[in-house]
């Protein structure tokens, strides 16, 4: 996970730290957002992106920590507000 966080915006700035973004996915520490009341939390502190993969009601979800270096994956509730990272496929056009 360290490998993906950007050196920035997470709470500790890690610029200069050549563990941070070496795969140039630059994950941004941007919270996400409650379904049952549309506040935000923990900007600066995690990053939360939906996979495609789904998991009845649920689909599937990988998380940044501030204080982790892994990757959390669990099902969470569609309703939730977590990021999307688009990705175009090169298909040589």
């Amino acid at each position: 996970g360290t490998k993906l966080k950007s050196e920035s915006d997470w709470e500790l700035d890690k610029k200069g730290n050549s563990d941070y973004n070496v795969t140039g996915f630059n994950a941004l520490p941007s919270g996400y957002r409650y379904f049952y009341d549309g506040s935000f939390t923990n900007k600066g502190k995690r990053g939360s992106w939906w996979s495609s993969t789904p998991e009845g009601p649920y689909a599937m979800r990988r998380c940044l920590f501030l204080n982790k270096s892994g990757i959390d994956r669990d099902p969470a509730t569609c309703a939730n507000g977590f990021g999307v990272r688009c990705v175009q496929d090169d298909n040589g056009d």
